[in-house]
C-alpha cells in the first residue's frame, strides 16, 4: 500500500477469522485507514465481534463494472466483473519424490456475455485453501500462482 498509494483499498471480508485476535485486527485496519484515501470492507463470512463494530462493513460494493462481494452467499451481480474472495484459491505443485507446495492462486474465468468471474487468493497461512479449478469446464478460465517473490500463470 505504501509502494502503489492506491486511491481505494477494497477488501473482500474475512479481515480476521471470528473473534480471534480482534485487538490486533482493529489496530491493523486504522493504519491500513491512514495509508489510503478511502478504505471499503466488504462482509465475510467471519466478520463478526468487535472488529465488525468498529467499522463500516458492506455486504457488497459496486465500482463501474466492478461487482465486489465475498462470496459465501449468492447476490445478484450488476456488473460485468464479479470478484470474489470466499474460496480462497490455491494451486499444489509436486515435484515426484513426495515435497509438494502449495500457493495462492488468483483466477478469472469467463464466463459468457462479456462477464468475467475473479477470485482473489488469501495470503493467510491459516487459510487453507481449495483446488483453483473451474466450475465449468466449458467457460475460459486462467490462474497465476502467486509466490513470495513473483506471480506466474499456469497453464
Amino acid at each position: 500500500i505504501a509502494t502503489w498509494k492506491p486511491e481505494t483499498l477494497i477488501l473482500v471480508g474475512d479481515i480476521v477469522d471470528s473473534r480471534a485476535a480482534p485487538s490486533e485486527a482493529i489496530a491493523w485496519l486504522r493504519e491500513i485507514e491512514t495509508l489510503c484515501p478511502e478504505l471499503i470492507l466488504v462482509e465475510g463470512n467471519h466478520d463478526r465481534g468487535q472488529v465488525k463494530r468498529h467499522f463500516p462493513f458492506l455486504p457488497s460494493y459496486q465500482s463501474g463494472d466492478f461487482f465486489f462481494h465475498h462470496g459465501h452467499e449468492k447476490p445478484e451481480v450488476t456488473g460485468k466483473i464479479e470478484i470474489t474472495g470466499h474460496l480462497h484459491p490455491s494451486t499444489r505443485f509436486n515435484d515426484g519424490a513426495g515435497t509438494s507446495l502449495k500457493l495462492p492462486t488468483f483466477t478469472r474465468e469467463l464466463i459468457g456475455n462479456g462477464r468475467e468471474k475473479w477470485v482473489l487468493p488469501a495470503f493467510s497461512p491459516w487459510a487453507g485453501g481449495h483446488p483453483a479449478d473451474s466450475g465449468d469446464a466449458s467457460n475460459p478460465y486462467h490462474r497465476w500462482a502467486c509466490g513470495k517473490e513473483r506471480v506466474f500463470e499456469i497453464a
